[in-house]
């Protein structure tokens, strides 16, 4: 039983546990029984009987011992995150209404993230969740993001300076609005260390081009760099996304290419010291990492414009007006 909930993600596999627990206990049972020189055939039927019931009992203790154990010790466990894998949740649905952008690429990371974390052993589900919401902080200003903004860019008119304080800013007031709807410290893990202690490069740069003397902390993210394989995976893919978002070539070889640039780059940084990650992983979550964004950029046939003769045909009642989608 110990084994069959182990990672469990679903009431279904709490269920499995009690059905292993309570075959367990008909097997030990059903031995002792046979070893019994004065055994009665109907002891079988209990036996039987105390199996169900020991099986049913199994999985609503644990699911209730998980839920319990899990409030009193801050103990972020499996069912407190399908519970925020809802993407119902008050804070999942306000990013899909109010930062659509940043909630489509939350959803584009979370993918990213739990397939290299299932590959090298990490937890898928966490990772999941935690991806969800590591940018929730960008409800605070969404224009300020390039994925949320349908016109000019506000950055356009500010001060590098302002419009780096602006972008790092997100960090803060996500871990306010997690702290605000009581996630567990392992999900604020995710927004406190995607970014890391990196600077804001391209604001950095635009500030350095007018004054050399500019102050690299005023441009620098608070951190820390991720302590964890599950945040270090979720700031890869964070980066990893959108660098090949902002491409305009989206062919296998230039998606490998900024891949391979962004792994390096972290790597030169040292934001990946903390994190336990072996350069085994890295490379397999680098592969997985391709595998994936080279499938959801794969290219598209461009469909010839309808025929004339098409167009004016009518069809058949009860026919489907376009039967060939």
């Amino acid at each position: 039983g110990v084994f069959a909930a182990t990672r469990a993600q679903a009431l279904a596999q709490y269920g499995l546990a009690g059905i292993a627990a309570g075959v367990s206990g008909l097997l030990a049972g059903a031995a002792i029984w046979l070893l019994d020189p004065q055994r009665v055939t109907d002891q079988l039927g209990w036996l039987a009987l105390a199996a169900l019931v020991t099986a049913a009992l199994v999985a609503v203790i644990t699911i209730g011992a998980f839920s319990l154990l899990g409030a009193l010790f801050g103990i972020t466990t499996p069912m407190r995150l399908l519970e925020l894998a809802q993407l119902q949740r008050p804070l999942l649905r306000r990013l899909q209404e109010e930062a659509p952008g940043t909630f489509h690429h939350s959803l584009l990371v979370a993918t990213l993230s739990e397939r290299a974390a299932a590959q090298i052993g990490a937890d898928p589900l966490l990772v999941r969740v935690g991806a969800y919401y590591h940018d929730i902080g960008k409800l605070n200003r969404p224009a300020m993001f390039i994925e949320n903004q349908d016109g000019p860019n506000p950055h356009e008119n500010l001060e590098p300076s302002e419009s780096a304080r602006l972008i790092i800013e997100h960090v803060e007031r996500g871990d306010d609005l997690a702290r605000r709807d009581r996630l567990p410290p392992r999900i604020r893990d995710f927004i406190l260390e995607h970014h890391g202690s990196r600077r804001v490069a391209f604001f950095y740069r635009k500030a350095a081009m007018s004054d050399p003397r500019v102050d690299p902390h005023d441009y620098t993210y608070p951190g820390p760099p991720p302590q964890s394989r599950e945040t270090a995976i979720v700031m890869l893919a964070d980066s990893c996304e959108a660098v090949v978002r902002a491409s305009g070539e989206h062919d296998a070889d230039r998606i490998g290419m900024l891949i391979d640039g962004v792994f390096d780059e972290r790597l030169r940084e040292r934001q990946l010291d903390h994190c336990d990650l072996t350069l085994s992983e890295l490379r397999q979550i680098s592969a997985s990492f391709k595998q994936t964004l080279v499938g959801a950029h794969h290219q598209r046939i461009e469909y010839p414009p309808a025929a004339q003769a098409e167009l004016q045909a009518t069809p058949r009642e009860g026919s489907p007006a376009n039967p060939a989608l």
